[in-house]
């Protein structure tokens, strides 16, 4: 058996009952916390923590954390999994010109729905979106011949025709 460096040579027992500290430990490597990590935070060292880890009661207690964590998990993806039917289902009442979500959705809405749809599918996936945005200049006669002018002096039209 081991002992400690500060408890005068006793050797150290292994675990026998389950307190608040190991089953803190026991939180802490379920989480993914390292043993010299969790000695460090709880102040004891890393030979002390083994005896602790490797003892059967923790590891029985240790098995138990895991498959609930394991029961956790698969719970949550069927919630997931749930949760995505019913979402695509309002999504896709949403396209569907004769249900009540498409009647309460603006055609902003629906088509942003669609662009979504679009933006998943493998084979549509290369769809951009795009933004035009346009300018209006209100110019005399005089305005649009000296802009005209500046544009041709300069060679900046290339001789090609001018847009304005």
């Amino acid at each position: 058996m081991s002992r400690h460096p500060w408890d005068g040579g006793e050797p150290q027992q292994p675990l026998q009952h389950m307190q608040a500290k190991h089953r803190t430990i026991a939180r802490l490597l379920i989480q993914g916390a390292t043993q010299t990590e969790i000695a460090e935070l709880m102040d004891m060292t890393k030979s002390r923590l083994n005896i602790i880890v490797k003892s059967p009661a923790f590891q029985d207690h240790l098995e138990q954390l895991e498959s609930e964590a394991d029961k956790s998990a698969v719970d949550l993806s069927k919630k997931i999994r749930k949760g995505t039917k019913r979402g695509l289902n309002i999504l896709l009442n949403v396209l569907d010109e004769h249900t009540e979500e498409s009647a309460q959705a603006t055609m902003g809405q629906r088509i942003q729905v669609a662009q979504d749809f679009l933006d998943r599918n493998a084979d549509t996936s290369r769809v951009s979106r795009s933004q035009v945005q346009a300018q209006v200049m209100h110019v005399t006669k005089e305005d649009l011949d000296e802009i005209k002018k500046s544009r041709r002096s300069t060679g900046a039209n290339n001789g090609k025709a001018i847009d304005i």
